[in-house]
């Protein structure tokens, strides 16, 4: 028992110790965000490489160099900015340009990989979503805004051409992702792999976000009903707690509803008792 108990502590105490993310500066959330965003152009350059490499007539190769450059130049912006980050952040608290690079680059990334692999009714709307919402936790909430409004027309204009047999669906793959004998490509296990990666680090820093949020939300509403000084609940919890009590009575309208009573006691001289 003793020994559950101190595990129990240590666990406690471990978690205690980790810094929250919500508490960082800017400037080092970004550098998180960012170091989160990469794992999208290097898990699907990855498996891009290695299908093209071992399976190369399930994709169509005149899409394959375009991805390949559009997930170096990604892997190679966000790399160079954040070392740069990494230097800047000794003088600096903020850097706004870095993070719209990183909204900006997560949104195309993922809407042009999803398009092109037909993914963006599943894994593509679920990582645009869960990502531009989790990166309103961590960097401006105005700009996420603005995100949607783009995102959104993009994700409508992909399901319309679902419908339009004139345009080509998934256009990358030539191929179902499967060998002969049904089993998915080793390429695209990988590509589900990043995915299931990504979404467990955003998950994980949704959860840290809601978690602070209740906190806040707890602390404030404590706040204020609460009086800092005597810890006693104070005017507004008491007009709240009126007001809710009244509108109770109000509804009990049978005759053996019991009325509603209010007992004031004041106190004499009470400015002595504050004073000593």
């Amino acid at each position: 028992m003793d020994k559950v108990m101190k595990m129990r502590c240590m666990q406690k105490l471990t978690l205690q110790c980790i810094p929250n993310p919500m508490d960082w500066r800017a400037v080092d959330r970004f550098i998180l965000l960012a170091a989160l965003v990469l794992l999208a152009p290097v898990g699907f350059g990855s498996a891009l490489l290695v299908t093209d490499l071992f399976a190369p007539e399930h994709i169509n190769q005149t899409y394959v160099p375009g991805l390949l450059w559009l997930y170096g130049l990604h892997i190679l912006l966000l790399t160079g900015m954040i070392l740069i980050a990494t230097s800047k952040r000794k003088h600096s608290d903020d850097w706004p340009i870095f993070e719209n690079i990183i909204i900006a680059s997560y949104i195309i990334t993922v809407l042009v990989s999803s398009y092109l692999t037909g993914s963006h009714f599943s894994e593509g709307l679920l990582l645009i979503f869960l990502g531009v919402n989790i990166t309103g936790t961590l960097a401006s909430v105005n700009k996420i805004r603005k995100s949607y409004w783009i995102v959104v027309p993009v994700l409508i204009a992909m399901g319309i051409t679902d419908h339009m047999y004139s345009l080509p669906h998934a256009p990358l793959l030539i191929q179902p992702m499967t060998t002969p004998d049904g089993r998915p490509l080793v390429g695209w296990l990988i590509v589900r792999d990043i995915i299931v990666a990504i979404l467990g680090f955003l998950v994980y820093l949704c959860i840290l976000a809601m978690k602070r949020w209740t906190e806040r939300e707890s602390l404030y509403l404590e706040m204020s009903t609460t009086d800092g000084l005597t810890r006693l609940s104070n005017r507004n919890f008491f007009i709240n707690r009126g007001q809710e009590e009244i509108a109770r009575t109000r509804e009990q309208t049978l005759p053996t509803s019991p009325s509603l009573s209010c007992i004031m006691i004041d106190l004499d001289h009470f400015k002595q008792i504050n004073d000593t």
